[in-house]
């Protein structure tokens, strides 16, 4: 498909549901309320990108690196090799240990971050 990304896995019919795929070079965010599905949407639409050659980048607000590959891993999304290649960026907005607190600079550092 011209102009998107695909997400297609024969495991279930998102991608047919979102009309085939995302528009390329996307940036998402998911919102809404809690235990309303967010993790699960963002890791599956990650999953499916990896999966069909895309480079992902997920930032998230709740689990450090381990905890992220553990529950990708408990959904049946297997990403380890994934990370390991640098296709998909899993960046933590807190860290494991150490200073935890939010900067209000804090995208416009990650978008001005070079590779």
């Amino acid at each position: 498909m011209n102009g998107h990304m695909s997400i297609d896995l024969k495991r279930d019919e998102l991608s047919d549901k979102l009309g085939g795929g995302l528009p390329e070079a996307s940036l998402m965010l998911i919102e809404g309320n809690d235990g309303g599905g967010k993790s699960i949407m963002a890791q599956r639409l990650s999953y499916g990108l990896v999966k069909n050659d895309t480079t992902v980048t997920y930032v998230s607000t709740e689990l450090h690196t381990m905890g992220f590959v553990d529950q990708m891993t408990s959904l049946g999304y297997n990403i380890n090799e994934e990370i390991l290649h640098e296709s998909l960026f899993f960046i933590p907005m807190f860290p494991y240990l150490g200073d935890v607190r939010l900067r209000d600079d804090f995208i416009d550092r990650l978008m001005a971050t070079k590779k």
